[in-house]
């Protein structure tokens, strides 16, 4: 018969199951009852199951926790990429908004497009205490403001000629000991300005003569003497008005009597150009008129401020017209009209060639021991490069 517990087959002798040992009843038939197959309990009519219960989770084991230092490891090093991502992102964007600013062809690009020009615009405005329209008219003020502290020690006009600063300064003009010309020595002042360091040459007149055709009032007829028509030679034969035309071409003007003066003083109150006294190899003077000639410019050392052949070689012109010094009551009829050239030439006598010295010619002189040089003041410098960038 089968038990009704574990459903094992036993014979129908016995009275317990041989496996589980549960009592064995006959049924009937003579056959032993069958258990249901379900290892629970039996269920009445209309009695619901009851409801398996699950096996319980097991319980989570948690992981051991990370040594500290390998957090705070892991931590500065975050830290720190996004620092340096950060600082790679600002040193971008500053180097954007500069190289906007400073370039031509990146401000026309900006300025045609209005959405690039507000953005740039508001960038700007928290640099700058002023706020400006456009960034043309940002990039012109951030120019102007270099341009006035423009302190450069030298400067090139259009005709490519090396000029050399001379600092401003008070300084004693004129001598006691010279001709009524020259007399009273009194104070005067200059403000910074710009002289060429040397003559213009024979070559630079040459070219301002090609560029612009003009017709010179000199005779130039040095051109023609190999004395003096090399190209390195300072150009002689122009009168006062070719000096003029020279200077004005390329964007200079000549120098005053006080520029001319504090120049050849040196900033030491020089007697000569040279220092307290002068030689023949110091500068070219006191040569013979029918053998005597120019020297190419730079021949000789020159003066403390770098300028050459102030004293010797070509007299000098320079602006105006001659009048008495302050507190000096002589009368002539040369003051008010005669030209003055300044600083003696090849054919000078040392005397001459003194750095307070002023000479007498008329205006329409040309001879071959009269040249010049240009010079412009350092304000005037300025203004003219604000002038160029205003017409860009």
């Amino acid at each position: 018969m089968i038990c009704p517990k574990c459903n094992t087959m036993n014979p129908n002798s016995i009275k317990k199951c041989i496996k589980c040992g549960e009592k064995l009843e006959k049924a009937a038939s003579g056959a032993a009852k069958v258990k249901p197959a379900s290892s629970g309990p039996m269920l009445k009519r209309d009695e619901k199951p009851a409801k398996q219960q699950k096996a319980p989770k097991e319980p989570k084991v948690p992981k051991p926790p990370k040594p500290e230092g390998e957090k705070k490891s892991k931590t500065g090093i975050l830290l720190l990429l996004l620092l340096l991502l950060g600082s790679f992102a600002l040193w971008q964007y500053r180097d954007d908004i500069f190289t906007a600013m400073s370039s031509e062809e990146t401000v026309e690009e900006i300025e045609e497009d209005e959405d690039v020009e507000l953005f740039v615009e508001e960038r700007v405005s928290r640099r700058d205490s002023l706020l400006y329209s456009s960034l043309s008219d940002t990039e012109k003020a951030q120019r102007h403001r270099r341009l006035r502290t423009y302190d450069e020690n030298f400067y090139y006009a259009k005709d490519g000629k090396r000029m050399v600063l001379v600092p401003g300064q008070s300084f004693q003009m004129g001598s006691d000991d010279g001709s009524i010309l020259e007399k009273p020595a009194h104070t005067v002042r200059v403000v910074d300005f710009y002289m060429d360091e040397t003559e213009v040459t024979n070559l630079q007149f040459k070219r301002f003569l090609e560029e612009t055709d003009y017709r010179p009032k000199g005779s130039l007829s040095h051109f023609r003497d190999r004395r003096f028509n090399r190209d390195d030679h300072p150009v002689v034969n122009v009168d006062y008005e070719d000096a003029l035309a020279y200077a004005q071409w390329a964007g200079k003007r000549l120098p005053t009597e006080v520029e001319w003066e504090a120049a050849a003083r040196g900033g030491q109150g020089f007697i000569y150009p040279t220092g307290e006294d002068m030689t023949e190899n110091q500068a070219r003077f006191g040569m013979n008129i029918t053998v005597g000639t120019t020297m190419p410019v730079k021949s000789y050392r020159p003066n403390p401020y770098g300028i050459y052949d102030l004293a010797g070689n070509a007299s000098e012109w320079v602006q105006g017209v001659i009048y008495p010094y302050p507190g000096n009551d002589a009368h002539s009829r040369y003051f008010g009209s005669a030209r003055v050239p300044r600083g003696g030439s090849w054919l000078s006598s040392k005397e001459d060639c003194k750095s307070y010295r002023r000479a007498i010619l008329d205006i329409s002189s040309d001879l071959n021991n009269i040249g010049f040089r240009c010079a412009i003041s350092r304000d005037e410098v300025i203004e003219l490069l604000n002038r160029q960038q205003r017409e860009e």
